[in-house]
């Protein structure tokens, strides 16, 4: 039985493959039009991150592009409406007809974040979804790639393909650094010019004078008068691992709540949007202790403008924190487990972390009592900042749009 299930499961799987690329090589057919751009973000599921933001640039900036956003998310598609966008689902005729036509198609994490079958002869731009000090998870053997050997080898033959059809998978991908770029290449194998250091639109944020609307945060402001804002915001793990850092980490909240209010100051606690809700059982700190999931805040690029402190673990959320030059703690509570169980660090911790490694949560109060708020970044979280940011002006988005232009030529 097992057997005759597999066997159909990859008949099942090759019928698809092949529809699939029949469409793929037959969208090349339809004349593109190159004031026609398409964004999408997160597997269709998301209005997010660096898509988003250069989607709104675009919008904002260059009239003469039709920026459209298409995704699987009904949700998203009255948001954008209502705000005064384009946008279609991926199974709306009208998206198929558009994906045909656009010259350009912009995604953060694959082509899955639109409708990847109609994008024959488009010019495909990879922003992905920031820097990191994780190896990539789309190298074939990382740990969170699928273990079954069928499917894993139809992925591959699958990525053939699509590339045998365009002669590469993107025609740019961004990058924010030198560094960046170096370890950029070693995933897709491209030329120097393919990938490009432009900096992420998400970044431009942080260098604005009004900073990004958060309706969720302004009701808690409102609910709650505090000076400061601490951001607790670990890396996904497997399985909703990130459950276990106030268990075993000898969280009180008690504790926390105190150290708080002597800094004046609210901690927020969001995890990864991929991993489940991250909270405690027990009280709130007293009120100190907010818990935030997705729904309340579904582009953490706008809130941390209005962090005064981060803390993390292996999350590259940081290295964009780091273009504030605002305090960050490294509360890496399970770092022996994580790195022999679950992602791959690509350096050595100490070496693009600094101050003391946080191993509890009683630990990590005593920390944030000791945040010397008028302090300058010390050398080494410049020498960080600078390793991983070359752009520090808020232009980002308009360099990526001004290289997709020059890409359409």
């Amino acid at each position: 039985m097992a057997s005759w299930r597999s066997s159909f499961s990859l008949a099942a799987l090759v019928l698809r493959e092949t529809i699939a690329t029949t469409t793929f090589y037959a969208s090349r057919l339809v004349p593109r039009d190159p004031d026609l751009w398409i964004f999408g973000a997160w597997h269709g599921r998301r209005y997010s991150d660096n898509p988003k933001h250069l989607f709104l640039h675009v919008r904002e900036n260059a009239p003469g592009i039709r920026a459209v956003w298409i995704t699987r998310s009904p949700a998203v598609v009255l948001e954008l409406r209502a705000a005064g966008h384009e946008a279609y689902l991926t199974r709306d005729p009208r998206g198929w007809w558009l994906s045909a036509r656009a010259a350009c198609v912009v995604v953060n994490h694959s082509l899955d974040d639109v409708n990847k079958f109609l994008l024959g002869g488009a010019k495909r731009v990879q922003l992905w979804h920031g820097s990191a000090i994780k190896k990539l998870g789309i190298n074939p053997d990382h740990p969170h790639q699928d273990s079954n050997r069928i499917t894993r080898a139809m992925s591959r033959w699958r990525v053939r393909r699509l590339r045998a059809a365009s002669g590469q998978s993107y025609d740019l991908i961004t990058a924010a650094s030198l560094e960046v770029q170096r370890v950029m290449r070693t995933v897709w194998p491209l030329s120097r010019d393919a990938v490009q250091v432009l900096g992420y639109p998400r970044t431009d944020v942080l260098f604005s004078t009004t900073r990004p609307r958060v309706p969720w945060l302004e009701e808690v402001r409102s609910k709650n008068a505090f000076q400061r804002l601490v951001l607790y915001a670990p890396t996904f793990r497997a399985e909703g691992g990130t459950r276990g850092l106030f268990r075993a980490s000898r969280f009180d909240a008690s504790r926390i709540g105190a150290a708080l209010a002597r800094i004046d100051a609210v901690l927020i606690v969001k995890a990864h949007f991929e991993d489940a809700c991250l909270r405690p059982d027990g009280d709130a700190g007293g009120g100190r202790v907010v818990y935030v999931d997705d729904a309340d805040v579904p582009d953490v690029a706008d809130l941390l403008p209005h962090v005064d402190v981060l803390i993390t673990d292996y999350s590259g959320i940081y290295l964009d924190y780091l273009l504030l030059d605002r305090p960050v703690l490294f509360a890496a509570f399970d770092l022996e487990e994580y790195e022999a169980f679950d992602h791959w660090l690509a350096y050595p911790y100490d070496e693009v972390t600094w101050g003391t490694r946080l191993r509890d949560w009683n630990e990590l109060a005593g920390a944030i009592e000791k945040i010397d708020w008028a302090a300058a970044p010390p050398a080494k979280q410049r020498m960080v900042r600078d390793r991983f940011n070359t752009h520090r002006d808020g232009r980002s988005a308009k360099r990526v749009r001004e290289a997709i232009e020059r890409l359409l030529r």
